[in-house]
């Protein structure tokens, strides 16, 4: 399998590799919405504390 890391140091051997902050951040929100989805399925008690804090209107 190809990896970016590969095919930049074959194609760009000169390139540097860059973390994009807003990037990451944005995946992190994205992997801790799923997660509070997931949570929210699980719950049975549609009325709890818990089920109203995680829900977003």
């Amino acid at each position: 399998m190809l990896t970016i890391k590969f095919l930049s140091n074959v194609f760009l051997p000169n390139a540097k590799i860059v973390i994009d902050h807003l990037h990451i951040s944005q995946l992190v929100n994205q992997a801790f919405d799923q997660l509070r989805v997931t949570i929210l399925k699980q719950l049975n008690d549609k009325h709890s504390r818990i089920y109203k804090a995680l829900k977003i209107n």
